[in-house]
């Protein structure tokens, strides 16, 4: 089911689809089915209510880590932005990108207040396919929101997704430790989370000062 920018047509086809819509898409694949089923039903909170709830709440506020612990992504990643995607490496501070607030529970654009370049030694990338053609390469402990808890890259199996672009989007680890980077970068952001790839995955812009 594809991502609409009409909220009304994106919300009928969320309830649609957990309410039978799923079933008729997979009916041979209980797991599919099931992460069809996760995916509608997050749409419909994120996007049709006017909070984000759950039988078990997950912690949605964003991660935090100290700087040194270097969460970043390769430069050439894509980041979402409302004038068009740019690579990570051309943001600048001051600049707009797409990003999720989860007081509001919905995406948004969020100004970046920091970019973080690391550029003072090499850093191992993991590389993790989206859908079934893009890859985002990112380094150790850096967690991307799957709609209900986030995760570091060494728990991307086989994980679904929640992508500003579409209702659902399977990311998994293709290559731990693939290749060093001798440039990495991360984004703070007024929200405290920035979007990544073409899908737009959530991902955390929030850091603390190294004590």
């Amino acid at each position: 089911m594809k991502w609409l920018p009409c909220a009304a047509i994106l919300c009928r086809d969320a309830y649609n689809a957990e309410h039978g819509g799923c079933a008729s898409d997979y009916p041979d694949d209980a797991e599919k089915r099931e992460g069809c089923e996760r995916a509608a039903w997050y749409i419909q909170q994120a996007f049709c209510t006017q909070s984000l709830t759950s039988p078990s709440p997950p912690s949605t506020d964003p991660p935090v880590f100290p700087k040194s612990h270097f969460p970043c992504f390769a430069p050439d990643t894509i980041v979402p932005t409302p004038i068009g995607p740019k690579k990570i490496a051309e943001v600048s501070v001051g600049d707009m990108v797409y990003g999720f607030n989860f007081n509001l529970s919905r995406f948004e654009a969020t100004r970046v207040k920091q970019v973080l370049l690391h550029d003072d030694g090499e850093y191992w990338l993991n590389q993790l396919e989206v859908g079934t053609s893009e890859v985002v390469e990112v380094t150790d402990g850096h967690p991307l929101f799957t709609g209900r808890e986030w995760i570091l890259p060494h728990e991307f199996r086989a994980q679904e997704f929640v992508s500003r672009n579409q209702n659902e989007v399977f990311t998994r680890i293709v290559g731990q430790h693939t290749r060093k980077a001798p440039v990495v970068i991360n984004l703070l952001t007024e929200s405290g989370t920035y979007l990544v790839g073409e899908h737009g995955l959530i991902a955390s812009g929030t850091v603390t000062e190294d004590e």
